[in-house]
């Protein structure tokens, strides 16, 4: 396919992007809350890019087959587990040996003894939580899944060909896109750092989303597998949400560095995406 007709279809993307998005978000924004409806306002945006790209895909006439289904080797995917909670650690260790964060968050603790129910000191029952979200939390791919269809299902490898297998160009680009995507919901509803400029919550995810685009976009392509993308996002989401951000207390100006929104994060992500950076050599887009 010549890369004319790439940036057409990755247009078409867009558009339907925009439509389909518009839904979920006008919602959370109506409501406030990105969380309402159960959730059910943060799953219908989540699949937005799903939606976006399965119709691209039958409008191009082009099969499905090539969002790279294939689960490929497995160490790209224990990998893909593993560099979220590397990046995360090393991150929230920065925070708490600075004092710009606590640890543990007594709530933390307390939420975990209630929340299992054992005979057992709370402290291990927040030991066999943090277990649970780090392993079990895996298995809640339904998010994630929707994203990655748009992004790295049909996105990335279309960035990839369009720019003639730039990969600077591709992780650039994807990166402005999803900040972009998400713009919304972090300045008009509840996708941010309570308590800091909301500026300030989205110039840090700015950073974050080339950091995290150039980290996930290099998995797709060098394991030729969706599911790296997949399997990423959610780690991410677990170790971030559901571990280091609610084990840690506030120190008086926290939420400015913990969490997608501070400043600690991206930077390390940042970190790890130069390194990946310096390997684009080793990529190539194996979709089959």
């Amino acid at each position: 396919m010549s890369r004319v007709c790439q940036w057409q279809h990755i247009g078409v993307f867009l558009v339907f992007l925009v439509i389909f998005t518009a839904i979920g978000t006008t919602l959370a924004i109506i409501s406030g809350n990105l969380f309402g409806a159960n959730g059910y306002y943060t799953q219908l945006i989540m699949w937005s890019p799903a939606a976006a790209a399965v119709t691209t895909a039958l409008i191009a006439k082009t099969p499905l087959t090539t969002f790279g289904w294939k689960w490929g080797e497995w160490k790209w995917q224990l990998l893909a587990w593993l560099t979220p909670l590397a990046y995360v650690s090393i991150a929230y260790a920065v925070i708490w040996s600075m004092g710009w964060g606590g640890v543990p968050n007594p709530k933390f603790v307390a939420d975990a003894a209630k929340s299992t129910g054992l005979h057992i000191p709370a402290v291990a029952s927040a030991l066999l939580m943090i277990f649970f979200n780090a392993t079990l939390g895996m298995l809640y791919l339904g998010g994630a899944l929707g994203e990655e269809i748009g992004w790295r299902g049909f996105l990335v490898p279309a960035l990839f060909e369009a720019t003639n297998r730039n990969f600077t160009a591709t992780a650039l680009i994807n990166a402005v896109i999803w900040a972009c995507w998400h713009a919304p919901i972090i300045f008009f509803s509840s996708y941010n750092n309570a308590g800091v400029p909301r500026w300030y919550s989205f110039t840090c995810f700015v950073i974050l989303n080339i950091g995290g685009a150039t980290i996930v976009d290099w998995f797709r392509l060098r394991s030729g597998s969706l599911w790296t993308g997949v399997v990423l996002h959610t780690s991410h989401n677990a170790f971030v949400q559901e571990v280091f951000t609610p084990l840690t207390f506030n120190t008086g100006k926290t939420q400015y560095f913990i969490d997608e929104f501070g400043i600690v994060l991206p930077f390390v992500m940042l970190a790890f995406a130069l390194y990946l950076w310096t390997r684009r050599e080793e990529l190539v887009l194996d979709n089959e």
